[in-house]
């Protein structure tokens, strides 16, 4: 059985997989929890992180 080590974060794959999806633009409210999320969607070009500032305007403009 061969075994690879895995050397990216999930927050890395998540956004890797969205752009190879076709998706442009994120939609999202900001939180702690998900910083380490952010930071790698902000820190491409190819994608675009649009910051709400409430969930229900969030909603709206997705």
């Amino acid at each position: 059985m061969q075994t690879r080590e895995m050397t990216a974060n999930a927050s890395h794959l998540i956004v890797e997989q969205l752009v190879a999806s076709g998706v442009k633009y994120v939609f999202n409210n900001s939180g702690s929890r998900e910083a380490l999320f952010f930071n790698e969607l902000h820190s491409r070009s190819d994608i675009h992180g649009i910051l709400g500032l409430h969930e229900g305007a969030v909603t709206a403009m997705a």
